[in-house]
């Protein structure tokens, strides 16, 4: 039988102080302090405070996309962790963005100042909208960063993956950890019993959208990539299909008033899979999308606040999920 003593709990804006003080050399290293700090000394459209100032934020993959307005605030972890739930919320992960590129980008008949961050082959990954439109192109502007990625994480002592599921409190650790022990998160999924994870039927995504905009159910949007996680709150003002594009566009209103959208291909959702997950408040219930490849394109979760339980109408929600019946070839 296995014994797995939880790990400490570390909510995501206490991270960067264990961190400091396991690593406290790699954190003088490593220079986290430089993102948002670049942000705000290679772009014109940003006073020294960056807080100060409001944009609008946009993380994608290959499948879906996140775009949210707000300031950037709360931000801890040297810049790597943009904190305002409901307005702009990101978490970019140390070592993952190697440059922070300013470049003007035309739209129609003006142009957008657009602040990316990029990895090292300059792939990327998420972009600030700092300014209205103008009608002049700025020269472009690139600073590279000395951020790398601390290594707190640590691997699972064990192969049992049930076990360390059921176990494990910490909820914002979870994949990395398993990340870190050679597991991605839907290889994890499929060792699960049925009460911890089980796929359901693609058309899930729409139906629970629909739902959550009949019911005024707030929701939680997760979208990323290997560098960046964007995430929403709020409920669902409006769902547009795109038919011919095969797309959802999804609006929603930010806290403070401000638009967010997020966007994701219908064609390229895969997998879908409803996911009870362990944490010191009781379960958390997820619905996580995964690509053809198995990549995680985006994820929901029933908004909470930290103490408290999900919405009921959530976790009703998932719970009528029905598991998708996979058909095994007969063996001759």
């Amino acid at each position: 039988m296995l014994t797995v003593n939880p790990a400490p709990l570390y909510p995501i804006n206490e991270t960067i102080n264990y961190f400091i003080k396991t690593d406290k050399a790699a954190i003088k290293s490593g220079n986290l302090s430089h993102l948002l700090k670049s942000v705000s000394t290679i772009s014109n459209n940003y006073s020294k405070d960056v807080t100060s100032n409001s944009c609008e934020a946009r993380t994608f993959n290959a499948s879906a996309s996140l775009l949210a307005g707000g300031k950037l605030k709360n931000i801890l972890a040297g810049g790597h962790l943009i904190l305002d739930q409901g307005n702009i919320d990101l978490r970019i992960y140390p070592g993952k963005i190697t440059y922070v590129k300013d470049e003007p980008v035309k739209d129609s008949d003006v142009y957008r100042r657009m602040t990316f961050f990029t990895d090292t082959r300059q792939k990327k990954h998420c972009c600030l909208y700092p300014a209205p439109p103008s009608q002049q192109a700025a020269p472009a502007k690139e600073i590279t960063l000395n951020s790398r990625q601390n290594n707190f994480i640590k691997p699972l002592d064990c192969c049992n993956i049930e076990g360390f599921w059921r176990k494990s409190r910490d909820i914002h650790h979870l994949v990395p950890r398993l990340e870190a022990s050679g597991y991605t998160l839907l290889s994890a999924l499929k060792m699960l019993p049925c009460d911890l994870a089980r796929q359901v039927a693609t058309s899930a995504v729409g139906d629970v959208l629909k739902k959550c905009h009949a019911e005024s159910t707030e929701l939680m949007i997760f979208v990323g990539n290997e560098a960046v996680v964007q995430i929403h709150s709020g409920k669902i003002d409006k769902i547009v299909q795109l038919g011919k594009q095969r797309r959802n566009v999804i609006h929603s209103t930010t806290r403070d008033g401000n638009r967010a959208i997020f966007k994701y291909n219908i064609d390229d959702v895969a997998q879908v899979w409803a996911v009870n997950k362990m944490s010191q408040d009781g379960v958390i219930k997820s619905l996580d999308i995964f690509d053809k490849e198995g990549n995680v394109i985006f994820q929901f979760f029933g908004l909470r606040e930290e103490g408290k339980k999900q919405p009921i109408t959530w976790i009703n929600m998932l719970d009528s999920l029905q598991p998708v019946i996979i058909h095994l070839p007969l063996n001759d």
